[in-house]
């Protein structure tokens, strides 16, 4: 969930609705969605009053997980279940191919559910993480207890458990099934903090990140000296628009850091290089710099002389962005995120 999906849960509560969640955990062939999708549903008094958010399998078994939930809400028990896309179903729905995954569908409901859920709100704000452990299988499924790092809310029923679950929080980086050994099945949910994508230089790629990154679940600030292109006309979806050089102070309150994405855009070397410095001091998960490979070449001779060791330098993505031959603003930017995304999945 993210703080936006919470909202929406607030707000269906708010209408009388009763809310239902569906989890992928496990996937096999071509399924469209990853382990840790989600869809929400929300459920009014009319049998057709239906408000839905998100996705488990593209669209070729939300039908049949909604049908589910009613039911899992009239009992109040989780259910697992298995669902297999045939490649005729999954041409019709503009798929590839067909294949198979593994849903849990929950009720979320009542005053544990509420404690999880201001719990991952908490965490999100505070630009941290949570991480929602659930039982997959036996007759404790759907037991959960979520950890922040700090404390504990609810339990999978089990005090051992609990604490192999937590032990297991600093290695989890992604959603899936935990390597417990002789223990029930216990899937894990990260719930994180939208990734920053700081730019550097409000230059016209610049303003089509900016469109485009949100969707991509990327919040997005921009950082220029030059007041006449950092303006909220040229930026009105960034979450913050920084007048100002961006030195390693500037940048931290921007949220750089070691999950943040810097792409420095300005081709200025004034203002390019000290950002690129502090990217790589700050250990940004991406650093890309726009510029030919000729630039690029003089830009690495300019931070040696700053005094950056070459192994540092090299992480640099530049000329920043997958090859696609891209060569309008949004097609650079289009080529930016993808190189952004592909690492995150490559780590």
């Amino acid at each position: 969930m993210d703080l936006a999906l919470l909202k929406r849960i607030d707000a269906w509560r708010s209408e009388g609705r009763k809310v239902a969640i569906a989890t992928v955990l496990e996937t096999w062939g071509s399924a469209p969605r990853r382990p840790g999708a989600e869809m929400l549903m929300g459920f009014g008094d009319d049998a057709r009053d239906i408000a839905v958010e998100g996705s488990v399998s593209g669209g070729c078994v939300e039908a049949a997980v909604i049908e589910l939930a009613r039911t899992v809400l009239d009992s109040g028990r989780a259910v697992q279940v298995d669902y297999g896309v045939t490649d005729g179903d999954a041409r019709a729905l503009g798929l590839a191919c067909g294949g198979r995954l593994a849903v849990l569908v929950e009720s979320h409901e009542g005053e544990h559910a509420q404690a999880e859920e201001a719990g991952i709100r908490a965490a999100l704000e505070g630009r941290g993480q949570a991480l929602r452990f659930v039982l997959g299988e036996g007759d404790r499924i759907g037991h959960s207890l979520l950890w922040d790092g700090e404390r504990a809310i609810g339990s999978l029923g089990d005090e051992v458990l609990d604490r192999r679950a937590i032990d297991s929080a600093s290695t989890t980086r992604r959603a899936g099934w935990l390597a417990l050994s002789d223990a029930p099945k216990i899937f894990v949910r990260p719930h994180r903090s939208p990734e920053r994508l700081i730019l550097v230089g409000a230059v016209h790629i610049a303003q089509a990140l900016a469109r485009l990154a949100p969707a991509l679940g990327f919040e997005v600030a921009v950082i220029d000296p030059r007041a006449t292109f950092a303006t909220p006309a040229r930026f009105p979806e960034v979450e913050s628009l920084v007048v100002g050089w961006p030195d390693p102070a500037s940048l931290q309150s921007l949220g750089l850091g070691a999950g943040a994405s810097l792409v420095v855009l300005a081709h200025d070397p004034k203002i390019d290089d000290p950002a690129l410095e502090a990217g790589l001091n700050a250990g940004a998960s991406y650093v890309g710099a726009l510029g030919s490979r000729r630039s690029h070449a003089a830009r690495v001779e300019r931070l040696c002389e700053r005094g950056l060791v070459e192994a540092d330098i090299a992480r640099i993505r530049a000329p920043v962005g997958l090859d696609i031959g891209a060569e309008t603003p949004e097609e650079i930017a289009l080529s930016i995120l993808a190189e952004v995304v592909r690492d995150r999945y490559r780590t």
